[in-house]
Formats: C-alpha cells, structure tokens, sequence
C-alpha cells in the first residue's frame, strides 16, 4: 500500500488527533485547524485509508501509524529548523499519553 505524503494539512489535522485526550469530531478538528469540516472530512477518510486515522463510534482518533508519521514528520522538520528556531515539538511519548517512544499504544 502506498502512503501519501506528509501535506500540511494532513500534518495539521495528525497533531490535533495526536494531542487528543479522546476521539474528536471532524467540526471540532476543522475549528482548529482552520479548515472546511467537508474537508477534513475527506483528509481523514484519505488517512484511514493509509492507516494513520480510525473511526470510532464517536469520532477519529490517530492510529500507532498516524503517530509514527507524525513524530516522523517532527523530526524531519527537527532536521532542516536551525537550533534557534526549533519549533518543532517533542517526541511521540510527550505528544500523546498512552504511547511510548515508537509509538505504540501502552496498556495499563
């Protein structure tokens, strides 16, 4: 299966999902990036397509994939920011509770 690539509007819509305490809805997800819902809507099916993306009953949440080509995406945008500028975040772990450093979920 091919992954599409990292878009800023896919990388916007994996950080709101990633820094989700719980599944959000495609409304609120667009609130927050800026974006049309019908949009989103249509990234997000295009997500769970490459599997970066779920649906539950009650929204989308990231996916342990979403969460590695998110942190992925940190750190190759770590790569080409300057030390000074280095607005980039944090690693998997610190962006979402309940995964560890490769992104995977960790049960309790």
């Amino acid at each position: 299966m091919m992954i599409n690539p990292m878009t800023p509007q896919r990388a916007a819509i994996l950080a709101v999902l990633v820094r989700a305490n719980e599944p959000m809805r495609p409304v609120d997800i667009a609130a927050m990036v800026g974006k049309s819902p019908s949009c989103v809507c249509s990234m997000l099916l295009v997500m769970r397509t490459d599997g970066q993306a779920e649906q539950v009953a009650y929204g989308w949440r990231a996916t342990a994939d979403g969460v590695r080509a998110y942190a992925a995406h940190l750190r190759s945008k770590r790569q080409v920011c300057r030390p000074a500028e280095n607005h980039c975040g944090t690693g998997v772990s610190s962006l979402m509770p309940g995964f560890d450093g490769a992104g995977r979920r960790i049960f309790q």
